[in-house]
């Protein structure tokens, strides 16, 4: 009886541990909207901080195209401190060649960049010593497609191919420490479908700024 009482409290914890929320940085090295989810449940970083839509959260931008949100309280997650927030929304345009579309997102710490590798623990696909970088669940997608898919992208090649957007998690150093973040790049504008799979957040920002212009049109 007493062993099947054990037995059973450690199928519960088992299964609990299973289905826990992931925290924060695991959540962001995903790449996807899980990370404004788990971001809408945290309680470390101040709701002053976040907007809210439906069932995600994102972090208070000013639309710059280089933004740092310091955190005034550092917190711990998965073995890292967690010093601020770090964001970047860039095209470059190249004559005779699509708009490079560049975003990327993620956490500053206070570890180095190979004390992250060593205590996320992910299936690194490369651990580049000579730059200092790492990255992790590299996927493509086509606009106009339904899903991202795992991808090994050429090494002749520097840029997406038109149409396509590439994904990743990366780490690399940052000031004293180090920067963990997803990168969106894309050959041409990503289109709506794949926004809403990585960056909800750009588009939620289109519709308030379109909602703000048509509310000053009417005054």
């Amino acid at each position: 009886m007493q062993k099947s009482l054990l037995l059973g409290l450690g199928l519960a914890a088992a299964a609990a541990s299973a289905t826990a929320a992931p925290t924060l940085v695991e959540a962001l090295s995903a790449c996807d909207t899980t990370f404004y989810e788990a971001l809408a449940k945290d309680k470390k970083i101040p709701e002053a901080l976040k907007v809210r839509k439906d069932n995600l959260a994102f972090l208070k931008l000013k639309g710059e195209q280089l933004e740092e949100i310091p955190f005034k309280k550092t917190f711990r997650d998965n073995g890292l401190t967690i010093t601020g927030f770090i964001v970047s929304d860039a095209i470059e345009r190249f004559f005779g060649v699509p708009d490079m579309h560049n975003h990327f997102w993620g956490f500053t710490v206070k570890e180095d960049w190979m004390g992250v590798v060593e205590k996320l623990r992910l299936d690194w696909e490369a651990i580049d010593t000579n730059h200092k970088a790492a990255h992790f669940g590299t996927k493509a997608r086509e606009n106009g497609g339904t899903e991202w898919k795992v991808y090994v992208r050429p090494q002749d090649r520097e840029m997406p191919e038109f149409g396509r957007a590439e994904k990743a998690f990366h780490v690399s150093p940052y000031k004293d420490g180090a920067m963990i973040f997803c990168s969106l790049q894309s050959a041409g504008a990503p289109d709506e479908a794949i926004l809403a799979s990585t960056r909800p957040d750009l588009l939620w920002a289109a519709e308030a700024e379109e909602a703000a212009e048509k509310a000053a049109a009417k005054k």
